[in-house]
């Protein structure tokens, strides 16, 4: 029983001693972004900036993003996730928590642009009552999102970036969009909404800094397939 004991003992130092892993780090901006806005079903900001809170006439914004995470390999285990988003200014009451939660339906960004209250939609434009303008409608005006919290931060401060902390329900979620790319539907972020002047303007991938999606992971050092070590292995 001891000599049983002794050889699994071995056989587990030498696979953690021989087994190594990759630890990689890769930033992402969006490939799309867009502002919706409730009190006109016909307006977007597909190539503006975004909002998202109440504004001080009670309307509100919610800002939708989405990352390609297809360059990362699919064999990775993801071990942190951050967003940093570039803070413009707020309304006067703007010091609130921000939440970020996971898109379930596609939607679209088109070349719609305006201010705080955006433009016309241009399709594919999401907007709050279509995913994609003129060709599909969101399940739930506002944008369709899985009610699970995925992370959030309490935004007090103007002209300065700031960054939603990584959780285990973060990590889970950019998990799921590697194992399953067809799921990857991208975030909106929900500011506060019940009290007025409560929103504030973010850059975007067009105007401003862009929204920063940092995803660190641990991938197996050898590929299986071609009996090939990985770079950052060596």
């Amino acid at each position: 029983m001891k000599f049983i004991l002794k050889i699994s003992l071995l056989f587990f130092i030498f696979f953690n001693f021989n087994h190594s892993f990759a630890q990689e780090t890769m930033t992402f901006i969006p490939v799309k972004d867009n502002t919706i806005f409730d009190e006109n079903a016909g307006n977007s900001n597909g190539q503006g900036k975004l909002f998202a809170g109440q504004v001080c006439q009670d309307f509100l914004r919610r800002a939708l993003m989405q990352f390609d995470l297809s360059s990362i390999p699919s064999n990775v285990l993801i071990t942190e996730v951050t967003l940093t988003l570039s803070v413009e200014n707020g309304g006067a009451s703007a010091d609130q928590d921000f939440s970020i939660y996971g898109v379930t339906t596609d939607w679209g960004e088109g070349f719609s642009v305006g201010q705080g209250r955006g433009g016309p939609a241009v399709a594919p434009d999401a907007t709050w009552t279509d995913a994609m303008f003129g060709t599909s409608l969101w399940n739930t005006p506002g944008g369709d999102y899985d009610g699970t919290l995925l992370t959030s931060v309490f935004i007090s401060e103007e002209f300065q970036p700031i960054t939603f902390p990584s959780t285990a329900n973060l990590i889970d979620q950019a998990q799921a969009w590697i194992d399953n790319p067809d799921s990857n539907f991208g975030i909106i972020l929900i500011g506060n909404e019940f009290d007025d002047c409560s929103a504030y303007r973010f850059g975007s991938k067009d105007f401003g800094e862009p929204p920063l999606l940092t995803v660190s992971y641990e991938s197996d050092c050898i590929d299986e397939t071609t009996n090939e070590t990985y770079v950052g292995c060596e």
